[in-house]
Protein backbone atom coordinates (compact mmCIF):
# COMPACT_ATOMS: atom_id res chain seq x y z
CA UNK A 1 0.00 0.00 0.00
CA UNK A 2 1.44 3.11 -1.13
CA UNK A 3 -0.80 6.42 0.13
CA UNK A 4 -2.39 5.44 3.42
CA UNK A 5 -1.13 4.51 7.08
CA UNK A 6 -1.91 1.74 9.02
CA UNK A 7 -3.82 1.47 12.24
CA UNK A 8 -2.65 -0.03 15.15
CA UNK A 9 -1.96 -4.21 14.46
CA UNK A 10 0.53 -6.40 15.91
CA UNK A 11 2.70 -6.49 12.69
CA UNK A 12 2.74 -3.29 12.24
CA UNK A 13 3.38 -2.18 8.56
CA UNK A 14 5.33 0.07 6.38
CA UNK A 15 5.48 3.88 7.55
CA UNK A 16 3.51 6.34 5.52
CA UNK A 17 5.48 7.37 2.48
CA UNK A 18 6.29 11.25 1.42
CA UNK A 19 4.13 12.26 -1.35
CA UNK A 20 5.22 11.92 -4.46
CA UNK A 21 8.77 10.40 -3.48
CA UNK A 22 8.24 6.54 -2.98
CA UNK A 23 5.84 3.90 -3.04
CA UNK A 24 5.67 0.79 -1.09
CA UNK A 25 5.48 -2.83 -3.36
CA UNK A 26 2.29 -5.23 -2.13
CA UNK A 27 4.27 -8.51 -3.53
CA UNK A 28 7.38 -7.98 -1.58
CA UNK A 29 6.85 -5.44 0.99
CA UNK A 30 10.20 -3.38 -0.38
CA UNK A 31 10.27 0.39 -1.05
CA UNK A 32 10.18 1.47 -4.78
CA UNK A 33 12.15 4.08 -5.37
CA UNK A 34 10.82 7.22 -6.99
CA UNK A 35 12.51 7.04 -9.98
CA UNK A 36 12.16 3.22 -10.77
CA UNK A 37 8.83 1.70 -12.77
CA UNK A 38 5.85 1.25 -10.65
CA UNK A 39 2.73 -1.24 -11.89
CA UNK A 40 -0.25 0.29 -10.36
CA UNK A 41 -3.19 -2.32 -10.48
CA UNK A 42 -6.33 -0.65 -12.35
CA UNK A 43 -8.89 -3.33 -10.87
CA UNK A 44 -7.51 -3.21 -7.03
CA UNK A 45 -7.59 -1.08 -4.71
CA UNK A 46 -4.28 0.96 -4.19
CA UNK A 47 -2.23 -1.92 -5.20
CA UNK A 48 1.13 -1.15 -6.36
CA UNK A 49 4.01 -3.74 -7.53
CA UNK A 50 7.81 -3.50 -8.41
CA UNK A 51 9.40 -3.79 -11.96
CA UNK A 52 10.42 -7.40 -10.17
CA UNK A 53 7.61 -9.13 -8.48
CA UNK A 54 5.31 -7.90 -11.78
CA UNK A 55 7.40 -10.04 -14.00
CA UNK A 56 7.92 -12.99 -11.72
CA UNK A 57 3.88 -12.74 -10.67
CA UNK A 58 5.00 -12.40 -6.92
CA UNK A 59 1.46 -11.05 -5.50
CA UNK A 60 -0.09 -11.27 -2.49
CA UNK A 61 -4.02 -10.99 -1.91
CA UNK A 62 -6.68 -11.01 -4.23
CA UNK A 63 -4.21 -9.59 -6.80
CA UNK A 64 -4.05 -11.40 -10.00
CA UNK A 65 -2.12 -11.41 -13.52
CA UNK A 66 -5.10 -11.51 -15.20
CA UNK A 67 -5.80 -7.71 -13.87
CA UNK A 68 -6.02 -4.41 -16.06
CA UNK A 69 -2.68 -2.39 -14.79
CA UNK A 70 -0.63 0.37 -15.73
CA UNK A 71 3.43 2.07 -15.02
CA UNK A 72 3.80 4.82 -13.60
CA UNK A 73 7.58 6.49 -13.75
CA UNK A 74 8.58 9.11 -11.60
CA UNK A 75 4.58 9.48 -10.28
CA UNK A 76 3.44 9.86 -13.77
CA UNK A 77 1.85 6.96 -16.16
CA UNK A 78 4.46 6.15 -19.25
CA UNK A 79 3.50 5.80 -22.87
CA UNK A 80 2.69 2.54 -22.86
CA UNK A 81 -0.78 1.48 -23.01
CA UNK A 82 -2.13 0.05 -19.93
CA UNK A 83 -2.64 -3.77 -20.34
CA UNK A 84 -5.84 -4.51 -20.42
CA UNK A 85 -6.25 -8.44 -20.87
CA UNK A 86 -10.37 -8.60 -21.67
CA UNK A 87 -9.37 -6.71 -24.97
CA UNK A 88 -11.59 -3.87 -24.25
CA UNK A 89 -10.12 -0.42 -25.81
CA UNK A 90 -7.91 1.46 -23.06
CA UNK A 91 -6.35 4.51 -24.34
CA UNK A 92 -3.02 6.07 -22.77
CA UNK A 93 -2.63 9.58 -22.27
CA UNK A 94 -1.28 11.01 -25.31
CA UNK A 95 1.98 12.95 -24.47
CA UNK A 96 1.99 16.58 -25.60
CA UNK A 97 2.43 17.86 -28.91
CA UNK A 98 6.37 19.16 -29.47
CA UNK A 99 7.23 17.21 -26.34
CA UNK A 100 10.66 14.41 -26.68
CA UNK A 101 7.64 11.70 -25.67
CA UNK A 102 6.03 12.80 -28.98
CA UNK A 103 8.73 13.51 -30.93
CA UNK A 104 10.32 9.87 -30.22
CA UNK A 105 7.17 7.85 -29.59
CA UNK A 106 7.09 4.45 -28.45
CA UNK A 107 11.06 2.60 -29.64
CA UNK A 108 9.33 -1.16 -29.46
CA UNK A 109 6.78 -2.57 -30.80
CA UNK A 110 4.45 -4.83 -29.32
CA UNK A 111 5.74 -7.36 -31.71
CA UNK A 112 9.09 -6.69 -30.21
CA UNK A 113 10.96 -4.83 -33.03
CA UNK A 114 12.30 -1.42 -33.72
CA UNK A 115 9.72 1.39 -34.72
CA UNK A 116 10.43 3.35 -38.03
CA UNK A 117 11.80 6.12 -35.34
CA UNK A 118 14.31 3.84 -33.71
CA UNK A 119 15.53 2.22 -37.11
CA UNK A 120 16.59 5.96 -38.16
CA UNK A 121 18.34 6.36 -34.96
CA UNK A 122 19.87 2.72 -35.07
CA UNK A 123 20.73 3.75 -38.56
CA UNK A 124 22.22 6.71 -37.73
CA UNK A 125 24.49 5.25 -35.04
CA UNK A 126 25.81 2.81 -37.19
CA UNK A 127 26.42 6.00 -39.95
CA UNK A 128 28.81 7.32 -37.43
CA UNK A 129 30.96 4.57 -36.63
CA UNK A 130 31.29 2.40 -39.81
CA UNK A 131 33.07 2.79 -42.42
CA UNK A 132 31.31 5.70 -45.05
CA UNK A 133 29.47 3.90 -48.01
CA UNK A 134 30.16 0.52 -45.70
CA UNK A 135 27.40 -1.55 -44.82
CA UNK A 136 29.51 -3.53 -42.28
CA UNK A 137 31.04 -2.54 -38.78
CA UNK A 138 34.80 -3.88 -38.33
CA UNK A 139 35.96 -4.70 -34.57
CA UNK A 140 37.58 -1.41 -34.01
CA UNK A 141 34.33 0.53 -35.09
CA UNK A 142 31.84 -1.67 -32.97
CA UNK A 143 34.60 -1.11 -30.15
CA UNK A 144 34.30 2.57 -30.74
CA UNK A 145 30.78 2.22 -30.55
CA UNK A 146 30.85 0.66 -27.31
CA UNK A 147 32.96 3.30 -25.63
CA UNK A 148 30.91 6.12 -27.26
CA UNK A 149 28.09 4.49 -25.32
CA UNK A 150 29.87 4.15 -21.57
CA UNK A 151 30.72 0.54 -21.73
CA UNK A 152 34.46 0.02 -20.07
CA UNK A 153 36.57 -2.89 -19.86
CA UNK A 154 34.52 -4.37 -16.82
CA UNK A 155 31.66 -4.90 -18.91
CA UNK A 156 32.91 -5.01 -22.53
CA UNK A 157 36.07 -6.51 -21.81
CA UNK A 158 37.46 -5.57 -25.19
CA UNK A 159 37.88 -1.99 -24.30
CA UNK A 160 40.90 -2.90 -22.46
CA UNK A 161 42.85 -2.31 -25.44
CA UNK A 162 41.78 1.45 -27.29
CA UNK A 163 39.71 0.77 -29.92
CA UNK A 164 41.91 3.23 -32.33
CA UNK A 165 44.88 0.52 -31.67
CA UNK A 166 42.18 -2.64 -32.83
CA UNK A 167 44.37 -2.82 -36.36
CA UNK A 168 46.87 -5.08 -37.23
CA UNK A 169 49.65 -1.97 -37.35
CA UNK A 170 49.09 -1.27 -33.60
CA UNK A 171 48.01 -5.03 -32.41
CA UNK A 172 50.42 -7.79 -32.98
CA UNK A 173 48.82 -11.04 -34.67
CA UNK A 174 48.30 -12.86 -31.52
CA UNK A 175 46.42 -10.32 -29.86
CA UNK A 176 44.15 -8.87 -32.26
CA UNK A 177 43.39 -13.17 -33.88
CA UNK A 178 42.02 -13.77 -29.65
CA UNK A 179 40.01 -10.31 -29.75
CA UNK A 180 38.36 -11.04 -33.37
CA UNK A 181 37.79 -14.92 -32.02
CA UNK A 182 36.20 -13.54 -28.63
CA UNK A 183 34.15 -10.93 -30.64
CA UNK A 184 33.16 -13.66 -32.98
CA UNK A 185 32.07 -15.61 -29.95
CA UNK A 186 30.01 -12.59 -28.33
CA UNK A 187 28.09 -12.67 -31.79
CA UNK A 188 27.27 -15.78 -31.89
CA UNK A 189 26.24 -16.22 -28.51
CA UNK A 190 23.84 -13.00 -28.57
CA UNK A 191 22.59 -14.27 -32.36
CA UNK A 192 23.61 -11.05 -34.08
CA UNK A 193 23.70 -11.09 -37.49
CA UNK A 194 27.02 -10.91 -39.01
CA UNK A 195 29.58 -12.03 -41.67
CA UNK A 196 33.55 -12.67 -41.72
CA UNK A 197 36.21 -12.08 -44.06
CA UNK A 198 39.51 -12.45 -44.02
CA UNK A 199 42.26 -10.78 -41.40
CA UNK A 200 44.97 -9.41 -43.41
CA UNK A 201 48.23 -8.82 -41.51
CA UNK A 202 51.42 -7.41 -43.21
CA UNK A 203 54.95 -8.28 -43.13
CA UNK A 204 56.93 -6.77 -40.49
CA UNK A 205 59.92 -5.00 -41.37
CA UNK A 206 63.17 -6.42 -41.03
CA UNK A 207 65.43 -5.46 -38.64
CA UNK A 208 68.48 -3.06 -39.59
CA UNK A 209 71.70 -4.26 -39.31
CA UNK A 210 74.05 -2.29 -36.80
CA UNK A 211 76.70 -0.29 -38.71
CA UNK A 212 80.92 -1.19 -37.48
CA UNK A 213 83.02 1.54 -37.21
CA UNK A 214 80.38 3.58 -39.25
CA UNK A 215 80.01 1.29 -42.15
CA UNK A 216 77.81 -1.83 -42.74
CA UNK A 217 79.96 -5.13 -43.39
CA UNK A 218 78.47 -7.79 -45.51
CA UNK A 219 78.78 -10.57 -42.82
CA UNK A 220 76.99 -8.61 -40.65
CA UNK A 221 73.91 -8.30 -42.97
CA UNK A 222 74.55 -11.67 -44.28
CA UNK A 223 73.96 -12.76 -40.75
CA UNK A 224 71.15 -10.22 -39.89
CA UNK A 225 69.13 -12.38 -42.59
CA UNK A 226 70.03 -15.84 -41.37
CA UNK A 227 69.66 -14.67 -37.87
CA UNK A 228 66.03 -12.90 -38.52
CA UNK A 229 64.92 -14.39 -41.21
CA UNK A 230 62.24 -12.44 -43.27
CA UNK A 231 58.51 -12.92 -42.45
CA UNK A 232 56.39 -12.61 -45.07
CA UNK A 233 52.46 -11.29 -45.34
CA UNK A 234 49.61 -13.62 -44.22
CA UNK A 235 46.31 -13.75 -43.32
CA UNK A 236 43.74 -15.71 -41.77
CA UNK A 237 40.57 -16.66 -43.89
CA UNK A 238 37.34 -15.59 -42.04
CA UNK A 239 38.98 -14.39 -38.99
CA UNK A 240 37.66 -11.01 -38.87
CA UNK A 241 33.76 -10.43 -37.49
CA UNK A 242 32.00 -7.86 -39.26
CA UNK A 243 28.84 -6.95 -37.71
CA UNK A 244 26.54 -5.68 -40.48
CA UNK A 245 23.73 -2.80 -39.86
CA UNK A 246 20.68 -5.21 -39.23
CA UNK A 247 22.68 -7.26 -36.81
CA UNK A 248 23.61 -3.54 -34.62
CA UNK A 249 19.82 -3.14 -35.00
CA UNK A 250 19.45 -6.61 -33.56
CA UNK A 251 21.51 -5.89 -30.67
CA UNK A 252 19.44 -2.83 -29.60
CA UNK A 253 16.29 -4.17 -29.64
CA UNK A 254 17.67 -7.11 -27.80
CA UNK A 255 18.55 -4.68 -24.98
CA UNK A 256 16.29 -2.60 -25.23
CA UNK A 257 13.71 -5.74 -24.84
CA UNK A 258 15.94 -7.06 -21.84
CA UNK A 259 17.66 -4.34 -20.14
CA UNK A 260 15.94 -1.16 -21.23
CA UNK A 261 17.10 0.93 -17.97
CA UNK A 262 20.97 0.15 -18.99
CA UNK A 263 20.26 0.98 -22.99
CA UNK A 264 18.07 4.40 -22.11
CA UNK A 265 21.68 5.58 -21.17
CA UNK A 266 23.45 4.10 -23.10
CA UNK A 267 21.28 5.78 -26.14
CA UNK A 268 21.65 9.20 -24.75
CA UNK A 269 25.22 8.83 -24.39
CA UNK A 270 24.74 8.45 -28.16
CA UNK A 271 22.79 10.58 -28.67
CA UNK A 272 24.71 13.54 -26.52
CA UNK A 273 28.71 12.58 -27.16
CA UNK A 274 30.62 15.67 -25.91
CA UNK A 275 32.33 16.88 -28.46
CA UNK A 276 30.63 14.89 -31.22
CA UNK A 277 28.35 16.21 -33.62
CA UNK A 278 24.75 15.89 -33.57
CA UNK A 279 23.52 12.34 -35.15
CA UNK A 280 22.11 12.80 -38.54
CA UNK A 281 18.63 11.44 -39.59
CA UNK A 282 19.01 9.58 -42.47
CA UNK A 283 15.56 10.04 -43.54
CA UNK A 284 15.58 13.73 -43.41
CA UNK A 285 19.46 14.58 -44.00
CA UNK A 286 19.51 16.72 -40.70
CA UNK A 287 19.89 15.69 -37.15
CA UNK A 288 17.62 14.67 -34.76
CA UNK A 289 15.31 17.46 -33.08
CA UNK A 290 15.59 15.90 -29.55
CA UNK A 291 19.28 14.97 -28.29
CA UNK A 292 17.46 12.99 -25.75
CA UNK A 293 15.59 9.90 -25.73
CA UNK A 294 12.99 9.87 -22.60
CA UNK A 295 12.97 6.97 -20.26
CA UNK A 296 9.28 6.27 -21.29
CA UNK A 297 9.94 5.70 -24.84
CA UNK A 298 11.54 2.32 -23.80
CA UNK A 299 9.96 -0.65 -22.29
CA UNK A 300 9.30 -0.11 -18.31
CA UNK A 301 10.82 -3.09 -17.67
CA UNK A 302 12.68 -6.65 -18.45
CA UNK A 303 10.55 -8.90 -20.67
CA UNK A 304 10.02 -12.00 -18.52
CA UNK A 305 10.07 -15.08 -21.29
CA UNK A 306 12.38 -12.85 -23.38
CA UNK A 307 14.76 -13.62 -20.02
CA UNK A 308 14.07 -17.25 -19.16
CA UNK A 309 15.00 -17.82 -23.16
CA UNK A 310 18.31 -15.81 -22.81
CA UNK A 311 19.07 -17.64 -19.82
CA UNK A 312 18.22 -20.84 -21.32
CA UNK A 313 20.82 -20.14 -24.22
CA UNK A 314 23.55 -18.59 -22.32
CA UNK A 315 23.67 -21.95 -20.13
CA UNK A 316 23.99 -23.57 -23.08
CA UNK A 317 26.59 -21.42 -24.78
CA UNK A 318 28.28 -21.79 -21.42
CA UNK A 319 28.19 -25.56 -21.18
CA UNK A 320 29.60 -25.73 -24.80
CA UNK A 321 32.07 -23.34 -23.77
CA UNK A 322 33.01 -25.88 -21.38
CA UNK A 323 32.55 -28.58 -23.28
CA UNK A 324 35.59 -27.30 -25.87
CA UNK A 325 37.95 -26.84 -23.09
CA UNK A 326 37.51 -29.98 -21.65
CA UNK A 327 38.44 -31.55 -25.49
CA UNK A 328 41.37 -29.08 -25.84
CA UNK A 329 43.12 -29.52 -21.95
CA UNK A 330 42.37 -33.44 -23.53
CA UNK A 331 44.48 -32.95 -26.62
CA UNK A 332 47.05 -30.72 -25.03
CA UNK A 333 47.36 -33.60 -22.27
CA UNK A 334 47.81 -36.47 -24.50
CA UNK A 335 50.45 -34.67 -26.72
CA UNK A 336 52.87 -33.23 -23.54
CA UNK A 337 52.58 -37.18 -22.84
CA UNK A 338 53.78 -38.00 -26.35
CA UNK A 339 56.42 -35.82 -26.19
CA UNK A 340 57.55 -36.31 -22.80
CA UNK A 341 56.69 -39.51 -22.23
CA UNK A 342 55.87 -40.76 -18.11
CA UNK A 343 53.51 -42.89 -16.09
CA UNK A 344 50.00 -43.49 -16.66
CA UNK A 345 47.32 -45.88 -15.20
CA UNK A 346 45.12 -47.95 -16.82
CA UNK A 347 41.78 -49.06 -16.56
CA UNK A 348 42.55 -51.39 -14.21
CA UNK A 349 44.62 -49.50 -11.77
CA UNK A 350 48.22 -50.73 -13.60
CA UNK A 351 51.13 -48.28 -13.56
CA UNK A 352 52.84 -48.21 -16.93
CA UNK A 353 55.87 -46.20 -17.98
CA UNK A 354 55.88 -44.70 -21.80
CA UNK A 355 58.53 -43.49 -23.72
CA UNK A 356 58.42 -40.31 -25.00
CA UNK A 357 59.84 -38.58 -28.00
CA UNK A 358 62.82 -36.67 -26.25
Amino acid sequence: MNTHSYGPSFFPGPPTPAVGQYAHCDGCRQVIPFERPRVRCLDCPDYDSCGDCQVTQTFSGNHTVEHRYEVLLRGQPTTTPPYNPSGQPSQPAAPPAGSPEAYWGMLITPSKTASPMFSRLIAAIFARFATPSADVLQPNEFCALMAAAGHTSADFPLLNNPPANMTPASMSPTDLTSLDAWLISWYRASQLEHRTSTRQFPAPPPPAPQPFNGRFRLRDQLLAAVTNPTIPAFTIPNGMPLLTRRGLEQYFVYQAVHNPDDLFTRINNLLGSAGAPPLVDGATGRPFDVRSVPRGCLPPMPDAQQQRAQRAAEAAHAQDLLEAAQVEAMIQAKTSHAILGGWTVDSYGNRRYDEGLI
